[in-house]
């Protein structure tokens, strides 16, 4: 009797484990991220939850899988995308990349170009007039 519970415990335990892994097969070239995931979700039970303006800011998408892991192919799908994804139970949840703590200090870093022209109070330029640019900071 106990040997009958193992084997159908084993049994049901690779019926779940076979649901969760779904396989997928892709087979895009320059096309949009929404079109690749329309066909995800035709392949598999998973919904995708986006919003237009996040998918619209998606790079076109080519690539080429044959029967593999969902994951997997979401992890190729957003390789080079600003957008991430989760997976939470059966939903895709795509949602924009928040900047990381690296790419915080290059907005800082970034030069702006400033133009302009000193003028007098007539509205004539100033010769020989220079201006510079105060570095943010404490004040002294």
């Amino acid at each position: 009797m106990r040997l009958t519970i193992v084997i159908i415990t084993i049994a049901l335990m690779q019926v779940s484990a076979a649901g969760l892994a779904q396989k997928v097969s892709l087979s895009f070239k320059n096309v949009p991220l929404e079109q690749v995931l329309v066909a995800g979700k035709q392949q598999t039970a998973y919904n995708f939850v986006y919003t237009e303006d996040v998918i619209a800011k998606a790079k076109p998408v080519t690539i080429h899988l044959k029967d593999a892991d969902l994951e997997d192919a979401l992890h190729a799908c957003f390789q080079n995308q600003p957008l991430n994804f989760t997976i939470e139970q059966n939903t895709i949840v795509v949602k924009e990349k928040q900047p990381s703590f690296l790419d915080l200090p290059k907005s800082v870093f970034t030069f702006i170009d400033v133009r302009g022209k000193i003028l007098d109070e007539n509205g004539k330029p100033l010769e020989g007039a220079t201006a510079g640019l105060k570095a943010p900071g404490p004040d002294k």
